[in-house]
């Protein structure tokens, strides 16, 4: 399943070339103009049942694109900024990764969070059970049977809209002018892609889009071993592998980004391994995984949280029964840092939330 997933995605992608690729590419454009008219089709559905509101301000993260935006993070360190502020926070998400969730969990223990499709249902039990004062909606851009009081919309710098097609040719979600509905669009990553950030200014300014743009980035906070009872707040410096062969091994929707911070911060990469996003590891990928980058050179092995909480408990168990020395695994903790336009976003914001 996952080579199929790898081969689809390259075609949506353009990566893949050759007489069977184009045919391929031909039979997903016809499926992008079936996907346009059932995306309007709900729609038309979801305003004739009717929009519904909970009685506290909810602010929508989401994107246009498929995966990579950082919109978790960003939903995490919106959660952290407001809770200091003295609000109580909690967080609709669909859990279609249950990874998201897990990390959400262990990085943001006194926010609620609860997980469903149905984030009308969900909205009003976070309500009633845990009375907050502000509802923060992962990935609910498209999800509009909920009333929203802002709509942040985040995009991939290092690639603002693929091929500028809909699902499954291109990775759009919605139509590119769908971003009308913006009440705030955030570029991450703009480190990595000033050609990123020009595209989308220009197309901004094209589609006459009137809501202000923010620059994102993620920084590193530090690493910490995942096989050990070490949480994020008790980090070291990624300094310790500047002379150091590292490999780096990912299950996320850009790995390209991941690799290019590491080295930005110092590391020594050797090799490295991604698995499709959301992937599920398992004991013998983990073994085979290692028994590479050991091959290649690394003494260590750096991986996202978010793959830390799936790798940690299978790693714990290899480690216990495995007659081979196993290379140490070290969580990259990162945080979302806006470089432009902050004072705009937090000023929205606040006044949103009478702060």
């Amino acid at each position: 399943m996952d080579k199929i997933r790898v081969y689809i995605y390259g075609l949506m992608t353009d990566q893949r070339r050759g007489i069977i690729a184009f045919l391929a590419k031909i039979v997903l454009r016809i499926c992008s103009y079936a996907y346009w008219l059932l995306l309007k089709f709900s729609y038309i559905v979801m305003r004739l049942s009717g929009i519904k509101r909970l009685d506290c301000p909810v602010v929508s993260v989401g994107n246009i694109t498929m995966g990579g935006t950082g919109k978790t993070p960003f939903v995490e360190m919106l959660a952290a900024h407001l809770t200091r502020k003295g609000k109580k926070v909690g967080i609709l998400i669909r859990g279609y990764g249950a990874d998201e969730v897990k990390l959400l969990k262990e990085k943001l223990p006194n926010v609620s969070i609860s997980v469903g499709r149905d984030r009308v249902k969900k909205g009003r039990e976070l309500q009633a059970r845990n009375k907050v004062d502000v509802v923060l909606m992962d990935d609910g851009f498209q999800h509009r049977r909920l009333k929203r009081d802002i709509d942040i919309v985040l995009i991939d710098g290092t690639n603002p809209f693929g091929n500028g097609v809909l699902l499954p040719r291109g990775i759009l979600r919605e139509p590119v002018n769908s971003l009308d509905r913006a009440g705030i669009i955030v570029v991450n990553k703009s480190d990595m892609s000033p050609d990123g950030l020009k595209r989308v200014d220009d197309m901004m300014h094209d589609l006459n889009i009137s809501a202000p743009m923010v620059e994102s980035r993620y920084i590193l906070e530090g690493i910490y071993r995942i096989d050990e009872n070490i949480k994020a707040n008790e980090a070291v410096n990624i300094d310790r592998f500047a002379n150091r062969g590292v490999g780096i091994m990912s299950s996320i929707a850009n790995p390209g980004y991941f690799k290019w911070m590491m080295k930005e911060n110092g590391a020594k990469i050797v090799d490295e391994i991604s698995y499709p996003d959301h992937h599920d590891y398992t004991a013998a990928e983990i073994m085979s995984s290692m028994s590479r980058l050991r091959s290649s050179g690394a003494e260590a092995i750096l991986v996202t949280e978010k793959d830390a909480v799936k790798i940690r408990p299978i790693a714990g168990e290899l480690m216990k029964g495995s007659q081979v020395e196993m290379l140490p695994f070290w969580a990259v903790s990162i945080k979302v840092e806006i470089l432009k336009g902050k004072e705009e976003f937090f000023g929205r914001l606040h006044r949103l939330l009478h702060i």
